[in-house]
């Protein structure tokens, strides 16, 4: 499992013409790569300009931040640590399908929720679901400080608010730069990289002031 987390607001101009001209210099990296043959002395080089264009690629897509299901538990181990995470309450239920409500109609409205009222059956009824699941995937322990924590255990689209990321980067800046180092040198399944983990915190700073981000 992998764990991508989208800012939720549009990626401001220059930032998105940054990305692409990165996504270009990788494609281009990439397609050198392959017409070499695995034999040819420079592959090798080629393969480190390919390593080059991909990192580049990663620190020009402000709007993602990746883990796998290895780092973001380490992750999910230092935020609660550093009291980032609000863990003592319950998790809302999934909203169940009402009944006579098809998942097809509730795709068809997902798609095209602009269609006109009565193209489908059940449109207003697959509307009103679609709003129910984004308030499901929206919850939060309003009374509790911190990133709800069942946000980072699956990546079913939760969205982690504004208001969440300002708790969390509040009580993050509680801790001294020596503790923080505590906490990530001795993160549950091995230790945090510190300019990983800060950049993690900078994706943090992005997206509370746009819209918050999505866990997918």
């Amino acid at each position: 499992m992998t764990f991508d987390m989208y800012i939720r607001a549009a990626t401001p101009k220059q930032e998105e013409a940054l990305y692409q001209a990165a996504c270009t210099a990788f494609d281009t990296a990439v397609d050198e790569r392959n017409a070499l043959p695995d034999a040819n002395p420079q592959r090798q080089e080629v393969l480190r300009k390919v390593d080059a264009a991909y990192d580049r690629l990663q620190e020009a897509h402000t709007s993602h931040f990746g883990l796998n299901n290895y780092g973001m538990s380490r992750y999910a181990d230092a935020m609660d640590r550093l009291n980032m995470l609000a863990t003592a309450y319950e998790p809302t239920s999934w909203p169940d399908l009402p009944n006579g409500l098809t998942w097809e109609e509730v795709d068809a409205a997902r798609e095209a929720p602009e269609t006109p009222n009565g193209t489908l059956p059940a449109k207003a009824a697959a509307l009103d679901y679609l709003h129910a699941i984004d308030a499901h995937l929206s919850w939060r322990p309003e009374a509790l400080p911190g990133i709800a924590a069942h946000k980072f255990t699956s990546n079913d689209g939760w969205r982690v608010t504004p208001e969440e990321i300002e708790t969390a980067l509040a009580a993050y800046r509680t801790h001294t730069g020596e503790e923080v180092k505590a906490v990530l040198g001795d993160a549950e399944g091995g230790p945090i990289d510190i300019d990983r983990w800060m950049q993690w915190i900078a994706y943090l700073e992005r997206a509370k002031e746009r819209e918050g981000f999505e866990v997918h």
